[in-house]
């Protein structure tokens, strides 16, 4: 927001230090960017936090000025008169309350649009970006520059004796005055004509059909409040821009509508003539918000003893009005415990204690309260027992460090690395190119790893736990926990020698992140397009489908600038479950071990875990481990065909144990079983 010097000195009995002024001003939150020096003034930036719309005007300034200095500005609008001349008054209905609490019109006739205003006035707006348009109109914005309400004006012999405000029906169109044929939903808002058709979007910008010209005689004056969730998004939904819409969707001061559009109208009357009408009102009544504050709190969070008439001066200053409903009386002195608070309309951003105090603080000076050490005790936690904090500390413990990243991703690397399954989520307010919600994490574990590896890391373990994006609901939004490996299995060391990582490797991991949880089991996924079709297989628990993991696809290298390829798992963490582990307790055999080793040929086609799993599921006496230790598939087994298909050597190693010395019959017949279970679910031959 710019303005000029010389409109902020009109408000002071004598030129006030601006240079300690904008000092004060900037500490306490309402920034000064810069100061620019024109011909006979300066134009002062100020840089205006989001929360604070209530500072978007001359009026906010001189509040901050009067709260900060000793000066005491004069209040603007206090000196036009306004008084009706003519009984004429505007019809107007409001159907949307909850939104519009708060609605105002004036008529006025027989103005003169092609007057010309002061060059002073003109000069104030110049200063602060506003083009001249019209006097009606300049009048208009000069009132919300000065007091922070924005004002409209309509053409009354275009939209006849009646306003209402309404929701927009999907078919309607609106010309504004920007010369955007804007196509309106149901959720904007809309001030309609005595015909009920669409004359201006509340708060944003008017209709071109009603709107005044240097030819219009009687106008209609309208000042309003509109709830900001009805206004935000609206200027870039309609590619437009709007002083008055950058105001409301920060925040207007409910009860400032009268005051504006009698002050507005008393400037019309002054230098455009015309007979004033009577003010129409529909005020819905509002409910001051009470905030209950104790002293010791105050001082507690601030970290400094500030004495009670001090925090009640700056708060009073503020314009809060304050209370002390508990009082201890000890002999002649009167202690106050605490301070019921009533927040004035025009700082809508307070809503709880910290609020209040944050207002203290900033008034009273941070460079007042001194650094102090926190104090702190030392306490022993109670271990957290929830499933994300254990499936972190097994990841921790594995070697794996924890990253976290945006939930936005870029357009390209959604499509790249997102879930094929769902469709993004599009943002309507995109930061920077990060224009989507993700559907994945494997997308931030790439990006770091192209991070980390452009800064010469040739070995990683990281993981995240957060968010998806399914779709705008909670329910859409599951939690994953993804993690990737990639470069040597270990750091180098003199004493043995070094390997990549592979899939059995974080395959592993992911059974150690998962024992005790249930079943695990993994079969092949080949249509996964953001994992290398060989290389990847889904994480079954008890049955249910709970992840996935893999390699990442060839087809990233490039993309990526990867040396070699990194392995990658993703699991939903809702999926998992939230019961205790099961885990079962067997007295360990003092009895020795019996190991056993066969070789199967097999088809290409049949996987390896089925075989694990048809041999775990026909319960074999004594048997306690099946671990294959050999799969072979080369030229000297070309020559072999079953049915027709060319095979595979596949070697398990089977341990078998019991609470007695096994024989040698005992552990035949096992085989034996092993054997007749494979071979009756399987195309299988004994390799010899």
């Amino acid at each position: 927001m710019k303005l000029s010097i010389n409109w902020l000195n009109s408000y002071f009995n004598s030129i006030p230090n601006w240079d300690d002024i904008f000092h004060k001003l900037t500490m306490a939150g309402v920034e000064v960017e810069g100061v620019e020096d024109t011909d006979n003034d300066k134009i002062v930036e100020f840089k205006i936090t989001p929360n604070r719309g209530d500072a978007l005007s001359v009026l906010g300034i001189l509040r901050e000025i009067r709260v900060l200095t000793d000066y005491t500005p004069k209040n603007p609008a206090d000196k036009i008169e306004f008084k009706s001349d003519i009984q004429n008054k505007m019809h107007i209905e409001i159907k949307e309350s909850k939104v519009c609490s708060n609605y105002q019109t004036l008529i006025i006739k027989n103005v003169n649009n092609k007057a010309v205003l002061p060059n002073e006035i003109l000069k104030r707006l110049e200063a602060s970006g506003n083009r001249s348009i019209s006097p009606v109109v300049d009048i208009t914005n000069y009132v919300m520059l000065e007091l922070g309400q924005p004002l409209h004006a309509f053409d009354m012999d275009k939209v006849g004796d009646k306003l209402s405000v309404r929701f927009a029906q999907d078919d309607e169109h609106l010309h504004l005055l920007a010369d955007v044929d804007a196509k309106l939903n149901n959720k904007t808002l809309l001030i309609c004509d005595s015909d009920d058709k669409p004359a201006a979007i509340a708060g944003v910008m008017g209709g071109l059909d009603s709107g005044v010209t240097q030819e219009t005689t009687n106008i209609v004056l309208e000042s309003a409040f509109f709830a900001p969730e009805v206004i935000i998004g609206k200027t870039k939904q309609y590619g437009i821009t709007s002083d008055s819409a950058y105001r409301f969707e920060r925040g207007v001061d409910p009860q400032l509508q009268e005051k504006a559009i009698k002050y507005a109208a008393g400037l019309i009357k002054i230098y455009c003539g015309g007979q004033v009408g009577e003010i129409a009102s529909i005020t819905e009544p509002i409910m001051a918000k009470q905030i209950n504050v104790a002293y010791a709190t105050i001082n507690r969070l601030i970290g400094a003893n500030i004495p009670q008439n001090t925090v009640d001066n700056i708060l009073t200053k503020l314009g809060f009005a304050i209370k002390h409903p508990e009082v201890e009386r000890n002999s002649a002195l009167v202690v106050h415990n605490s301070l019921n608070i009533t927040v004035p309309g025009h700082r809508f951003d307070i809503n709880i204690e910290e609020d209040i105090i944050e207002e203290i603080a900033r008034v009273y000076g941070y460079d007042n309260i001194e650094a102090q050490m926190p104090v702190t005790g030392y306490t022993m936690s109670v271990v957290c027992q929830n499933r994300e904090s254990e499936l972190k500390i097994k990841l921790v413990n594995l070697g794996y460090s924890e990253i976290i990243g945006y939930a936005f991703l870029e357009d390209k690397l959604e499509s790249l690395l997102g879930n094929p399954q769902h469709k993004a989520v599009r943002l309507q307010n995109p930061i920077a190119n990060l224009n989507v919600m993700r559907t994945s994490l494997i997308a931030d574990l790439v990006k770091t790893l192209e991070h980390n590896i452009n800064r010469g890391h040739k070995r990683m373990r990281i993981f995240e736990l957060a968010r998806v994006f399914h779709g705008e609901t909670e329910d859409l939004q599951p939690l994953r926990l993804s993690g990737l490996v990639y470069g040597n299995y270990a750091n180098p060391a003199w004493s043995m020698p070094n390997r990549s990582v592979d899939f059995y490797d974080l395959r592993n991991d992911i059974e150690i992140l998962l024992c005790g949880l249930g079943q695990i089991k993994f079969i092949p996924e080949k249509d996964n397009s953001v994992f290398h079709s060989g290389r990847c297989a889904k994480i079954l628990l008890s049955g249910r489908e709970v992840g996935i993991l893999g390699q990442l696809h060839p087809k990233y290298k490039a993309e990526f600038s990867l040396s070699e390829l990194p392995y990658i798992f993703e699991l939903d963490v809702g999926g998992i479950g939230y019961q205790n582990p099961a885990l079962l307790v067997k007295e360990v055999s003092k009895f020795q071990k019996a190991s056993r080793d066969l070789a199967f040929l097999t088809p290409f086609s049949v996987n390896v875990g089925d075989i694990l799993d048809t041999i775990a599921n026909a319960n074999v006496p004594y048997l306690i481990t099946a671990n294959v230790f050999d799969v072979y598939q080369g030229n000297k087994l070309a020559h072999i065909k079953l049915n027709d298909t060319a095979v595979k050597s596949v070697a398990i190693n089977f341990l078998f144990q019991g609470n007695k010395t096994l024989s040698d019959e005992e552990i035949n017949n096992s085989m034996n079983l092993i054997q007749n279970s494979i071979k009756e679910k399987f195309t299988i031959e004994l390799r010899t």
